[in-house]
């Protein structure tokens, strides 16, 4: 690294040390370096503002990856090589600035509330400049207290493949959302039990996560989207198994946990057979467990607890191996475990019997048997 960048750095911190071909001030920065270039720098504690590191970052031109612990100061416009922005669970507040579109080489700008020690998160709106960051492939805005009505220019981000804004008041989209025709994985609450049609022409998608909303149906622009291996409208207000689920013949991952589906647990089921987690605790589900497991030699996690499920536990279970296995709080099942062999499990609240005093035991410390 030249001298010059060294001196740059500097700038921002109390005290460097120019040791194996790079600056460091460790544990208050970290420095990556490529070559004899700056190209990313974690600040752990800044012994300056932001805003005035900012302008000694802004002459190093490799600099690709930042990530800050402090607000986000207009001046960040000015780092125009930038490709990485993290700035999760740092004690940010405020929104984020008009100036962040000028960053026209970011692709991955992370901005997650991560945890509530983290202090104030971002707020405010998305800025109508965020269309300018037209190389943007990952953006993550979860946990944030950002809300309000998407800007038409963030439909214009179709390199996006990747879109997080789970427990945020974003929205709701328009149908312009077809134009992010690059999305794989796309979460969001879906404000006002809004679900644009837009989505049924995101063919790429390949998870969609609706958690923590309103929905009171499955959303009929996700029908379409046959080839999605995960979904998850868990914390929502379904009161039936989605008929549409059948016709995902990819799907790995189902997750309908936390809703008021009643009924049967459908034996539709059987033709996932890509199925590796099936989550339905915390609905209404009446009957039996169908007896489908035969046909999903994946299925390793399964969640069917604290349901109104009776009867005994059907025989293609009894030779199926989980590694979790949470069927808690029904209190008319019965019968027998299958071999555990090391799997997570709850059996509490049940009739359902032990294989072994080991599996009786490994079952226990996860809420052990109610009744046996």
């Amino acid at each position: 690294m030249s001298q010059t960048e060294c001196q740059q750095l500097a700038l921002g911190f109390a005290a460097l040390d120019v040791s194996a071909g790079c600056c460091r001030a460790d544990p208050l920065v970290a420095v990556e370096c490529a070559g004899q270039s700056i190209t990313g720098i974690q600040v752990y504690q800044a012994q300056k503002s932001l805003a005035a590191m900012l302008a000694a970052f802004a002459g190093l031109p490799a600099l690709q990856r930042l990530l800050p612990d402090a607000a986000i100061p207009d001046s960040i416009g000015s780092l125009a090589a930038l490709t990485f922005l993290n700035v999760t669970a740092t004690g940010l507040g405020g929104p984020i600035p008009e100036a962040i579109g000028r960053l026209a080489n970011l692709t991955s700008l992370y901005a997650s509330h991560g945890c509530i020690l983290a202090g104030n998160p971002l707020s405010g709106q998305l800025p109508q400049a965020i269309g300018g960051l037209g190389n943007l492939v990952s953006l993550n805005l979860s946990g944030t207290q950002i809300g309000g009505a998407v800007p038409q220019s963030f439909y214009s981000l179709t390199k996006l493949q990747t879109l997080d804004l789970t427990a945020t008041q974003i929205g709701p989209f328009s149908d312009s959302i077809a134009n992010l025709s690059s999305l794989s994985s796309l979460s969001f609450t879906a404000v006002g039990g809004q679900v644009p049609s837009g989505l049924s022409s995101l063919v790429a998608l390949r998870s969609i996560k609706l958690q923590n909303g309103s929905l009171s149906t499955y959303p009929a622009p996700l029908e379409p989207l046959t080839r999605l291996q995960e979904v998850d409208i868990s914390h929502n207000a379904l009161t039936a198994f989605p008929a549409a689920i059948a016709n995902y013949g990819n799907l790995s991952v189902l997750n309908l946990g936390f809703n008021s589906i009643s009924g049967s647990i459908p034996t539709s089921l059987a033709g996932n057979t890509a199925l590796s987690a099936l989550i339905l605790n915390n609905n209404q589900f009446s009957g039996a467990i169908p007896d489908i497991f035969g046909s999903l030699p994946l299925l390793t996690n399964l969640d069917v607890s604290n349901n109104k499920l009776v009867g005994a536990l059907p025989p293609s279970m009894q030779a199926h191996k989980f590694t979790r296995l949470l069927i808690n709080d029904n209190r008319g099942l019965y019968g027998q475990l299958p071999s555990l062999d090391g799997a997570t499990c709850d059996a509490s609240d049940t009739n359902v019997q032990p294989r072994s005093s080991a599996d009786g035991f490994r079952c226990m410390l996860f809420g052990g048997f109610g009744r046996l």
